[in-house]
């Protein structure tokens, strides 16, 4: 293969398919998305549009390679510090399209790097992907279009499911109670893609309840289904009923109540 110019090209950042650059791509069709995973992570200056160009003339055949192979490609150029850049290149010239079967949000994942640099947040690829995703997406299909994983597809799943949760007027309050029900991880994913998606920047309320995320750990409800059977209670739904109603009541007076005042109760 030419090498000619190839050590100039590396200590420029200058990312370019070696020799003729359709050949190139048409060896291995993934090579488009490593053209731009290579763009995101070691790429300086403008992106070359003899590659650009090449990528945009076979795009469509990337629904030749397996999911697998996308799905791995398209998550370690997520990974990047800031991959804004070469996702809005592939938006351009339809590649992002071809990937998603829709148009994806990129001014959601332009809002989350902003805010992951503003709070100091690690660069989570699988939330930077779910930030192109239309909330309310149906999570099966994007399952089977990139074969993600079940941790994967349950991530998203809440994500989905919980984004409804947070908003400007959250209360710490209500925050603290979604960490209980749903679990920290699932609820800083929920805040992050929320507050990404509403534009706002890293103060006020948002803020609040950004540190609560972080910070407030759920307490363990001091009661549990042997305590209402010793107090007469049979097992059935009314026990069941009786231990969401005294959960909640717990929840919503903060977490304060001890196991005799919510007893004390049934």
């Amino acid at each position: 293969e030419p090498i000619a110019g190839a050590i100039d090209d590396c200590q420029n950042g200058r990312i370019v398919f070696v020799g003729n650059a359709e050949l190139r791509v048409q060896e291995d069709y993934l090579r488009i998305l490593r053209f731009f995973r290579f763009y995101a992570w070691f790429g300086k200056g403008e992106i070359d549009k003899t590659g650009l160009a090449a990528c945009a003339k076979f795009k469509s055949k990337l629904n030749q390679l397996s999911r697998e192979r996308i799905w791995a490609e398209l998550i370690k150029l997520l990974s990047a510090p800031n991959p804004l850049v070469s996702i809005e290149h592939m938006a351009h010239i339809g590649v992002l399209n071809e990937l998603m079967g829709f148009d994806a949000k990129i001014e959601v994942l332009e809002k989350l790097i902003a805010l992951e640099n503003d709070l100091a947040v690690p660069p989570g690829s699988m939330l930077r992907f779910m930030a192109l995703l239309e909330p309310g997406c149906e999570v099966s299909s994007i399952a089977i279009r990139f074969r993600i994983s079940n941790h994967e597809k349950l991530r998203l799943v809440a994500s989905q499911n919980l984004r409804a949760l947070f908003d400007e007027n959250t209360t710490a309050s209500n925050a603290k109670a979604n960490i209980y029900y749903h679990g920290k991880a699932a609820c800083i994913d929920a805040i992050l893609l929320t507050w990404a998606k509403n534009g706002a920047s890293a103060v006020g309320n948002w803020q609040t309840n950004w540190e609560i995320v972080n910070n407030f750990t759920a307490p363990i409800l001091p009661i549990n289904g042997n305590d209402l059977k010793q107090a007469g209670i049979k097992e059935g739904p009314e026990l069941g009923k009786i231990f969401k109603d005294l959960e909640a009541y717990w929840v919503s007076h903060n977490f304060e109540l001890t196991k005799n005042e919510l007893m004390a109760r049934v």
